[in-house]
């Protein structure tokens, strides 16, 4: 059975609560983003997996590189801990700004789309108009067609008395 080195445990320790930090403070990066372009279920579906697959991903090189690849639950626990002050210290701070930064940034969106928006407006509004001149047109000629088309019963020359 192989020593016990508490040492070197407490040593691996410290970068697994400085990834726990920094991915705690990525996931506030992310949340910023998500309240500044709130762009539906999707979006945040898209973020959330790529925000997983960074952490698994990081995570694993930490392994790599403090543990030789071995998984050790007080580095899983040691990176939760690093996530979970990061929000209960700075996490706090940025949250209470982030809706005013997300404010700030909506607004400068806003200025930089209007001209766009003002542009898809006018396609809508003229596909639009073409689409209903295009329904009426149909609808005339669907009526028009059943006006051509006679009722077997009622045509004479399909009589057989």
């Amino acid at each position: 059975m192989p020593a016990v080195d508490i040492s070197a445990q407490f040593a691996d320790l410290m970068p697994a609560l400085g990834l726990g930090f920094v991915l705690g403070l990525l996931y506030d990066a992310v949340r910023i983003l998500r309240l500044c372009l709130p762009l539906g279920k999707g979006f945040v579906f898209i973020t959330d997996v790529l925000f997983v697959l960074v952490c698994s991903v990081s995570a694993f090189v930490l392994f790599l590189a403090v543990n030789d690849g071995r998984i050790r639950l007080y580095l899983v626990i040691a990176i939760v801990l690093g996530a979970v002050s990061y929000a209960f210290t700075f996490g706090e701070l940025i949250s209470s700004f982030a809706k005013r930064i997300s404010s700030a940034f909506q607004k400068v969106f806003h200025v930089l789309l209007t001209p766009f928006r003002f542009l898809l407006g006018k396609i809508r509004g003229t596909g639009k108009r073409n689409a209903d001149l295009s329904g009426k047109k149909f609808k005339k000629i669907q009526n028009k067609s059943k006006k051509l088309l006679q009722d077997e019963q009622e045509v004479l020359y399909n009589d057989s008395d």
